[in-house]
C-alpha cells in the first residue's frame, strides 16, 4: 500500500490532521489506528466513561511505581479506538489561562501567545468540535459554585462539554467519521504501528501489525505521528530514533540519536479529596429511571461528564497566577489507593498542579514494539 500521507493515530490529533489532509482530494491518505471502531455504547454515555477502563478501549498503562507517593504505580487510561481518548475522557473544554499561552509566546515566538492563538480557539468553538453547556447539572454543582463565589473566588463556571444532544462528541464523530465520505482518505482499524521505515534520513513509511502480520504501508511525502506523549514516543524509539544509550540496551540500530526523545513528561497530579453529602449525587445515576430518562430525552444524570464545574485558584496569595485548577464531581471516587468505596451520596473534588516542576521519561521495556513501555513521571 502506497500514499501521500500516513497518519498514525485517531486521537484528537490524529483525527483532524486525516480530515484537513484528505480535504485536498489529490492526496491519497491512509489512517492507522490500533484501536477497534468507537461503537461500544459506553464510549457515547457521558457519564459511562469510567466502563471503559481497563477494557477493551483502554490501553491501561500504569506508571513504575512512584518512591513520593508511597510506591503505587498510578493508573493513566488512555483512548484506543476511534477519537482516542477524546472518546473517554471527561470531555471539558477549558481553554486555560491568556497568561500560560503568552508564556509559550516568550519560549517559542509570538505566534504562540494568547493573541495569536486565540483566533483558532474561536475557529475550534464554531466549528464541528460540537461544544455544549451541561444538560443536567446536578443542584450540588451550583451549590459549590456558590461557596467558592462567598469565599471569593472569581471565574468559577459550570464546565462547558464536548457534547451534541446529550451524548460524546469525540473527534472522531466531528473530523474523522465525515472525511471518510471520501475516496482518498482509508482507515485501517486494529493496526498497530511498530515502526517507521527511515530510508536515507527520511520517513518513507510505516510497519504495522494487524491481523496477526506484519505490513507496510509507504508514504510519498509525509509520515505523521499522532499517538500522543506515550505512544509517539515509544514508535520513535522502536524507530531508532532516541537516545543513544537507551537504544543500544535494547539492541535497536540507532537512526538518529536524539536525547530528547522520551524526555520531558509532564503530568498534572491531582489529589482528589472526597465527601460524604446528605443531597442529590450522581450515585443514581446507573439506575433503571435514569436509563430510560437518557434513551428517551437524552435527559438525566448520564448526560453528566462528572466533572461538572472548574475554577483556578493560587495557593500562595502573592502569586501572579493561578497554580491550581479545582475541579468538581459530584459523584464519589474511591480507586487508585484513594480510599474504600463511599455507602451513601458524596462528592469529590480534585485540586490539580497546574505547572508540576518534575519532570519524567518514557522508556522502552523492550525491543517488542508490543510491550508496553516503561512511564516514569517521578511525582513530587
Amino acid at each position: 500500500m502506497i500514499a501521500d500521507f500516513v497518519v498514525v493515530g485517531t486521537g484528537s490529533a490524529g483525527a483532524v490532521l486525516a480530515d484537513r489532509l484528505s480535504a485536498d482530494g489529490a492526496a491519497q491518505v491512509v489512517v492507522l489506528e490500533a484501536g477497534a471502531v468507537d461503537k461500544n455504547q459506553f464510549i457515547h454515555i457521558p457519564a459511562a466513561f469510567s466502563k471503559l477502563f481497563r477494557g477493551e478501549f483502554d490501553w491501561d498503562y500504569s506508571t513504575e511505581p512512584q518512591p513520593e507517593l508511597a510506591d503505587r504505580r498510578i493508573y493513566w487510561p488512555r483512548g484506543k479506538t476511534l477519537g482516542g481518548s477524546s472518546s473517554m475522557n471527561a470531555m471539558m473544554w477549558v481553554r486555560g489561562l491568556p497568561a500560560d499561552y503568552d508564556e509559550w509566546g516568550e519560549l517559542a515566538g509570538e505566534e504562540w501567545s494568547y493573541a495569536a492563538v486565540k483566533k483558532y480557539f474561536d475557529r475550534i468553538e464554531a466549528g464541528p468540535l460540537v461544544l455544549s453547556p451541561q444538560r443536567s447539572p446536578r443542584g450540588i454543582t451550583a451549590a459549590w459554585l456558590e461557596a467558592a463565589e462567598q469565599s471569593g473566588h472569581e471565574g468559577f463556571v459550570e464546565t462547558r462539554v464536548c457534547q451534541r444532544r446529550g451524548a460524546r462528541w469525540s473527534t472522531a464523530d466531528a473530523y474523522l467519521r465525515p472525511a471518510l465520505r471520501r475516496s482518498n482518505l482509508h482507515l485501517r482499524t486494529g493496526a498497530t504501528a511498530t515502526r517507521v521505515l527511515i530510508e536515507d534520513g527520511r520517513a518513507v513509511g510505516v510497519e504495522y501489525e494487524a491481523d496477526g502480520r506484519r505490513q507496510i504501508v509507504r508514504a510519498r511525502r509525509e509520515v505523521i505521528l499522532c499517538g500522543g506523549a506515550i505512544n509517539s514516543p515509544q514508535l520513535l524509539m522502536l524507530s531508532g530514533i532516541g537516545p543513544r544509550e537507551h537504544l543500544a540496551e535494547h539492541g535497536i540500530d540507532v537512526v538518529h540519536d536524539a536525547p530528547g526523545v522520551g524526555s520531558n513528561l509532564l503530568d498534572h497530579l491531582v489529589v482528589l479529596l472526597g465527601f460524604e453529602a446528605n443531597c442529590d449525587t450522581l450515585i443514581s445515576a446507573e439506575k433503571p429511571l435514569q436509563l430510560l430518562n437518557y434513551l428517551t430525552r437524552r435527559r438525566g444524570m448520564l448526560t453528566s461528564n462528572v466533572g461538572e464545574a472548574y475554577g483556578f485558584i493560587r495557593s500562595d496569595p502573592d502569586l501572579a497566577q493561578p497554580d491550581v485548577e479545582l475541579i468538581f464531581a459530584p459523584a464519589p471516587f474511591y480507586d487508585e489507593g484513594i480510599g474504600e468505596p463511599y455507602p451513601r451520596d458524596a462528592v469529590a473534588m480534585g485540586p490539580i498542579l497546574v505547572k508540576p516542576k518534575s519532570t519524567g521519561t518514557i522508556r522502552l521495556a523492550s525491543a517488542d514494539p508490543l510491550a508496553k513501555p516503561i512511564i516514569d513521571p517521578r511525582y513530587l
